[in-house]
């Protein structure tokens, strides 16, 4: 087993007694009161998702490259369209590309080269665009114009964080019961695998209250799991670049995830 696998076992299994004390500009008050999950639980999603995973290049990337992605990540937020859904559609997984397609407000974080509009709108469309391909009922939505009241089987909401002090914070995941640790655990997973973060470096679970009570939860009604995933911090540099580098990776394993999830189911 990979030793990043190893070190993502121990993670969650101490998850539940680690702490934060860096804010989160969208919501600066601390919760984490999600424990994570154990370790035989983790090595069990590892077992099943490991041989499907695909490993970012290892090959150094110049910042003509890192501008391309940007590139990449700004056409598809122009581009992009998402859809409200319709209650009596029975979706796989409704994907929620965060912030977008606001314009005053609570618009996203700003990094260097994109904002977190640009990044949620990418990822989220190549994580459509699989999961369609795969023959899965998917469905992307902006952050406000959606039918209430849908009943995916998974409710998947993708941002990136910011903070007042770069490179404090750690990829993150956030959701409002228990009965979605497990599904957002096996999410959380493609990520550190696909950006090689030490899962210590992760964020507690729901670590803030706009994670565990982020506001389209009251509005969809899934059978299997909810949640919003932090991808990197935008804020910081070396995430920000690492991030566009391996977009085009993470939304596959990300996807890879979500059919374990849909063949697995958590409940």
């Amino acid at each position: 087993m990979p030793s990043l696998a190893l070190k993502a076992i121990a993670f969650f299994a101490i998850a539940s007694l680690q702490a934060s004390t860096v804010h989160a500009k969208d919501d600066e008050v601390e919760v984490g009161t999600q424990p994570g999950a154990s370790a035989e639980e983790i090595a069990a999603v590892i077992q099943d998702l490991g041989g499907d995973l695909k490993k970012p290049s290892a090959v150094a990337f110049s910042p003509a490259d890192v501008r391309g992605w940007a590139d990449k990540a700004k056409k598809a937020h122009a581009n992009l369209q998402t859809e409200a859904g319709q209650v009596e559609i029975s979706y796989d997984i409704v994907i929620q590309a965060g912030h977008y397609a606001r314009k005053t407000g609570r618009t996203g974080g700003q990094g260097k080269y994109v904002i977190e509009q640009d990044m949620s709108a990418w990822v989220g469309k190549m994580l459509f665009d699989n999961l369609k391909a795969r023959g899965y009922e998917a469905l992307l939505v902006d952050a406000d114009h959606y039918t209430k009241g849908m009943k995916p089987r998974i409710f998947l909401a993708l941002h990136t964080d910011s903070s007042t002090l770069p490179c404090k914070l750690g990829p993150s995941i956030g959701y409002d019961s228990v009965s979605d640790a497990k599904g957002m655990h096996g999410i959380a997973l493609a990520l550190a695998l696909t950006m090689g973060v030490d899962p210590t470096a992760f964020m507690k679970d729901s670590y803030t209250k706009g994670l565990e009570s982020y506001y389209a939860f009251t509005d969809m009604n899934p059978s299997e799991f909810e949640g919003v995933l932090e991808m990197a911090e935008l804020t910081c540099l070396k995430q920000e670049e690492k991030l566009l580098s391996r977009a085009e990776v993470l939304a596959n394993n990300l996807a890879v995830a979500v059919v374990f999830a849909l063949k697995e189911p958590f409940q």
